[in-house]
């Protein structure tokens, strides 16, 4: 009862000293005295994302507050308020204790925990303690998987760590992949309008680079990309729907007319040679794509022409691609064909559905006349 009073007393001084924040400390106070735990969880997920007040030390709303019923709140929830309060230390190895403390006080909840940890890690990286962080990272990830239908905000906030993780030391198509996960599990109307912009541009440039990422599909298709359109970084859309259609004339002429853009990317500009050989396979695949499942030996004559390529080079070309798995099948060098089984599937965007539409108009077509011709060249064997 009297570390009861002692906690009411400190809010009372809140709520004094903060009058724009009273109504808050007041329901604060109110809620802790009826021991409404879960509403008192929600009060402090809204008091916490409140703007900090001059002189106001919200660290001690932890512990002149809730560390006496802390238990009382859901783990998950708690670790996402101290989250924000954490944000108050200005000494990074400071905040690193904080949590380390924090990780002893749920480690009987394994989400909470993996919560926890993740968090650790994203201060380990504004470190630059790249090894801890890569370790605390992996054993998340061991320990997620070991969760069958662990909570969404648990993945989100593994995947962005890891996505920042990978930002910084690659691979790009690592960082990909975890971002992309990462707004699996985050509506983007959540995220502010700049961080979206830069998400999204990261994630442009990285699928561009990244050398195992072939299908732009799935990025394009997804609300953020939009986030693009209209800013300084429109340039860099254009330039992924240029090689998702696998468009090598269109790509010519915009390494001319992006030039500056182009030459104030980094990654680009390191990357220049292999962008070409990304686009070369992407408009042979796009060129596999286009045709009818019934006609996929290739002429080299062909894929030089769709790819721009010296007619010797043909043969390297393919043999990339299917080193890569991209497609699969064979190359007759004597009759300078190649055969293909299989293109890797793609996520299409509007063009390439209707081009898919139209293929399979004419198969339907073409069954219905054989569905004709047969009908009439056997009357007796179908009546």
């Amino acid at each position: 009862v009297q570390l009861q009073d002692t906690q009411m007393e400190w809010v009372e001084a809140q709520r004094i000293a903060h009058p724009a924040k009273a109504e808050h400390y007041a329901k604060l106070q109110d809620l802790r005295r009826r021991k409404l735990w879960h509403q008192l969880t929600e009060a402090l997920e809204e008091f916490v994302q409140l703007p900090v007040e001059t002189g106001e030390d919200l660290l001690q709303l932890y512990y002149s507050f809730i560390k006496d019923f802390e238990s009382k709140l859901n783990a998950i929830k708690f670790v996402q308020i101290m989250t924000s309060l954490s944000k108050q230390y200005t000494d990074l190895e400071a905040a690193a204790g904080f949590f380390n403390s924090l990780a002893e006080k749920v480690a009987g909840d394994r989400e909470a925990l993996t919560l926890c940890k993740m968090e650790l890690a994203s201060l380990r990286i504004r470190q630059d303690k790249m090894q801890e962080a890569k370790q605390i990272i992996d054993d998340c990830k061991a320990t997620l998987e070991a969760i069958h239908g662990a909570d969404p905000v648990v993945q989100s906030c593994f995947y962005r760590i890891a996505a920042d993780y990978y930002k910084r030391q690659g691979p790009p198509a690592e960082f990909y992949k975890h971002a992309l996960c990462f707004l699996s599990f985050t509506p983007p109307d959540s995220l502010a309008a700049e961080q979206r912009i830069v998400l999204a541009s990261d994630l442009a440039l990285a699928a561009l680079v990244a050398d195992t990422v072939y299908n732009f599909g799935e990025l394009i298709a997804h609300p953020i990309f939009a986030s693009l359109d209209g800013t300084d970084f429109a340039w860099l859309a254009h330039l992924v729907h240029v090689f998702n259609a696998g468009n090598i004339p269109e790509y010519e002429r915009l390494t001319v007319a992006y030039h500056a853009y182009l030459n104030s990317q980094a990654a680009l500009v390191a990357n220049a040679h292999s962008l070409k050989q990304k686009i070369t396979i992407l408009a042979l695949m796009e060129l596999i794509f286009t045709r009818a499942g019934d006609d996929r030996a290739i002429a080299f004559q062909v894929i030089a022409t769709a790819t721009q390529l010296p007619i010797h080079e043909v043969e390297f070309l393919v043999m990339k691609a299917l080193s890569l798995g991209l497609v699969r099948g064979h190359i007759d060098q004597v009759l300078q064909v190649v055969r293909v089984s299989w293109v890797q599937p793609r996520v299409l965007d509007i063009n390439q559905v209707a081009r898919l539409k139209e293929r399979l108009e004419g198969w339907a077509a073409n069954i219905r006349n054989t569905i004709v011709y047969v009908e009439g060249q056997t009357p007796d064997l179908l009546t």
